[in-house]
Parts: C-alpha cells; sequence; structure tokens
C-alpha cells in the first residue's frame, strides 16, 4: 500500500500562530497536505465560501482553541453573527462525517496572547462591553461544543502541542487507511460461483502455528512455516483468495501470457490494498536449458534461485508442492487446484511462502507462473511441454504484512468470500 498523504485542514485564529506554526511543521515532517487560510490566495469568493470549499476537499480538520473566538460572520456574509468562522469549518468538516482533532489551550497554561476579556478594560461603551462579553460566553460555548463533538485535547506548550498532533496524526493515517481499505473490499468484484460450491460443506481448518501447513487457495498453493500465528493464517487466506477473485473477475477467462501477466498485477494491487507491504515484485521469461521440460521441475528451478538453495524456506514450500503432487487424482486439493490454474492452453498458479521473521513479523513470499503451450493442458505440475512448444514466464513478490491494517479487515474480508469457500482446500503435509 502506498504511504498515505491526507489533506489536512488547520483551523484556528491567528493569535495561536507560534502553535499554528508547530502544528505545520509536524504534517510537512509527515508529509501530509495542509489547507490554512495562509495559503488560499486571492480568491473570487467571500471567505465563507472559500473556507468550506476548502474543508470540502479536505480529508481531516485540526482546531485549535486559544483564549480568542474569532470573527463572527453575519448574515449577510453567510453566518448568523453568533458562530464565528472556525466553528463553522468544524460543523461543516462535522457535517461530512470528516475527522475533527480539536487541540484546546489548558486554562493554567501560560496565556498565548491577549484574551477576549482583556478588552473590558478599554471598552468606551456598553455596548462593546457587552460585545466582549457575548464572545466570552461564545468562545466557552464552542469549548463546550468540541468537548461533546470532537477527538479532544489540552496543550500548554508548542511542543506539547506539536507533540500531542503527532500522536494523533499517527492514529488518523492508520483509520484512514482502514476506512480506504474496508471500502476496497466491499466494492470489490468477484466473480459469482456456482451454487454447487456455495452449498457445498466445507471443513474448517484447524490452523495451528506449530506446525507446518498447506492449503490449495484457489490456483496458490500457500505454505505456512511454523510459528505463524493461528489467527494471521486464517485472514492470510482470505485475503490471497479475495485477491485471485478480484484478478478473475476484471482480467476474465486466460487466453494469452499478456493477460497473465495483468492477472498477476491486479493480485498484487489487490494485496497491498489489504495490507501487504510489496516491498519488490517482478515478472520475467523463464528460459530452460533442457529442450523437454516438466513443468514441476521448472518450478523447483525458479524457486531454488529465488529463495536460495539451502534455504528452510525453500524446502517447506517445496515439501507442499510435492505434497499435493503426490495427493491421489480425486483428491479435493488437487481437484480444485488443476480447476483453477489452467484454462484451455493458458496455465497460471502461484506458490505461496509465509513465515514469521525476526521482531515478529510475518513475511510473505509470491512465486507465480504462467505458460502457454501449443495443446490443452492437464495434470498442471505433471505437465510436460518442449523449448519450442510452450512460453513459461513467472512472477515474483515479497512483501510483509500490516497486521494492525489486515485484523481490521478480518471480518469484511470474510464475509466477501463466504460464497466462496470452495476454494480453499487443506491437504497434509510430510514433515
Amino acid at each position: 500500500m502506498a504511504r498515505v498523504v491526507l489533506d489536512i485542514f488547520l483551523s484556528s485564529t491567528s493569535d495561536l500562530r507560534d502553535y499554528r506554526t508547530a502544528i505545520v511543521d509536524v504534517l510537512e515532517r509527515f508529509h501530509q497536505g495542509v489547507l490554512r487560510m495562509e495559503s488560499f490566495g486571492a480568491k473570487p469568493t467571500a471567505p465563507l465560501p472559500a473556507c468550506r470549499e476548502q474543508v470540502a476537499q479536505s480529508d481531516m480538520l485540526i482546531v485549535l482553541v486559544g483564549n480568542r473566538y474569532g470573527w463572527v460572520p453575519s448574515p449577510a456574509e453567510g453566518g448568523d453573527s453568533v458562530k464565528s468562522i472556525t466553528w463553522w469549518e468544524v460543523q461543516w468538516a462535522l457535517e461530512a462525517g470528516k475527522p475533527v482533532y480539536a487541540f484546546l489551550l489548558d486554562s493554567q497554561a501560560p496565556s498565548a496572547g491577549a484574551r477576549e476579556q482583556d478588552a473590558l478594560v478599554t471598552a468606551a461603551t456598553e455596548a462593546k462591553a457587552m460585545a466582549i462579553w457575548r464572545a466570552v460566553r461564545s468562545l466557552q460555548d464552542f469549548r463546550n461544543f468540541l468537548e461533546q463533538k470532537t477527538t479532544r485535547s489540552l496543550f500548554g506548550s508548542p511542543d506539547q502541542l506539536a507533540a500531542r498532533v503527532a500522536t494523533s496524526l499517527v492514529k488518523a493515517v492508520v483509520d484512514h487507511e482502514v476506512r480506504q481499505a474496508r471500502a476496497a473490499v466491499a466494492d470489490a468484484p468477484l466473480p459469482s460461483p456456482p451454487q454447487s460450491q456455495i452449498d457445498a460443506p466445507v471443513a474448517p481448518i484447524a490452523f495451528d502455528k506449530d506446525r507446518q501447513q498447506a492449503i490449495v487457495v484457489g490456483s496458490d498453493i500457500v505454505s505456512f512455516v511454523k510459528g505463524v500465528p493461528e489467527e494471521q493464517r486464517g485472514i492470510i487466506v482470505n485475503a490471497l483468495l479475495l485477491a485471485q477473485l478480484v484478478a478473475n473477475s476484471k482480467v476474465g477467462e486466460l487466453r494469452e501470457l499478456s493477460q497473465v501477466q495483468a492477472w498477476h498485477e491486479q493480485y498484487s494491487d489487490v494485496l497491498e490494498n489489504l495490507g501487504f507491504v510489496v516491498e519488490r515484485r517482478w515478472f520475467e521469461d523463464h528460459v530452460e536449458a533442457a529442450s523437454d521440460v516438466e513443468l514441476l521441475d521448472a518450478v523447483r528451478r525458479v524457486a531454488t534461485a529465488q529463495l536460495g538453495p539451502s534455504s528452510k524456506a525453500l524446502a517447506v514450500l517445496l515439501n507442499s508442492v510435492e505434497a499435493l503432487t503426490s495427493l491421489s487424482a480425486d483428491s479435493p486439493a488437487i481437484g480444485l487446484f488443476d480447476r483453477e490454474s489452467r484454462s484451455a492452453t493458458i496455465v497460471q498458479f502461484q506458490v505461496t511462502l509465509v513465515e514469521q521473521v525476526d521482531g515478529g513479523k510475518v513475511r510473505v513470499q509470491l512465486l507465480g507462473f504462467g505458460l502457454k503451450a501449443a495443446k490443452a493442458v492437464t495434470q498442471v505440475l505433471f505437465f510436460r511441454f518442449q523449448k519450442n512448444q510452450a512460453n513459461l514466464h513467472y512472477f515474483g513478490a515479497d512483501a510483509t504484512i500490516k497486521a494492525t491494517l489486515l485484523e481490521a479487515l478480518r471480518e469484511p474480508i470474510a464475509a466477501k468470500v463466504a460464497n466462496h469457500k470452495g476454494y480453499v482446500q487443506a491437504f497434509d503435509v510430510e514433515l
């Protein structure tokens, strides 16, 4: 998933200039966009419509409230002679369902500048004094409104404010990622499964972190290395299935190798939206030296080159692949894999390794294969081809998991793929 960049509207009165600068520094350090009055420039519209337009374009709003109430637009200016421009900005954001983070100056902190009530000593008329008292009361009403309607925090200095904004920003970015990912899951196009698969009884998989486990997920042979937590195994299987189904829906029936590459690009894009941080991916032609090749041997050679000939990961992955090939032809796992990994003369499948690495992170290594043969393909892994009769491509990606984001998607993904439960089959692996 690409780095999240939010457009953040910064709202406050001018008496908090130093504090505003502290926030802008934080937002720019986090590479976030900042929308504020100072950056509006000359606009043909009045201030109130201009502010509303910018709030509408933002992803969230940060509001600072100190000792001043600020400008109160009149009905002629688009206001109501009660709410300040800052209050209007907050209200527009809330009405649009945008997150609002309010930071209120602590009453015990050194003053950030002149207070509304300080002007009473120079009020020349009773009317002027009454206007000042209205501003004082309105400021308190506004603070009470923020207490009730927003996520709020107190601050006493620019440094303290900067630290609290940074903390809130991390949460805001994560929340934004989750909202985007949930929307992507909800909108994901899936092919309609056959009624026979919807009705088929499928035994739940008993995931076990203390075992190597192998699962056929559509056209993917997924291997879990001992140590990967049970709860992450289940959500990873569902995420891989969702990515396959979306790629199937968007690319359609595979007839050319160019479609295989497009399929893998769609597949990777979906995984990135679900919290897979893809650090490297590639797509290459694979050239065999031998004139007569079994596809399983080509898989072994590509996996060895990518994972290293002596790696534990390679041994686990090949163990799972060879365990699948040892199953009888009527095994549900081999039947599922053969059905989902071929389309006439096109073969397309993946082998995936999932392991826990240093620091508790979960790493996912994906290898995908695409082959266009001169004749229809049967028994995919045992298929033999001549160098001049088939072209073999392979795709690879290395990724780590954003565990917090993926966990937040557990239920939406499970619900999305619920009617496709026939696409997942576990099988035994000899250790």
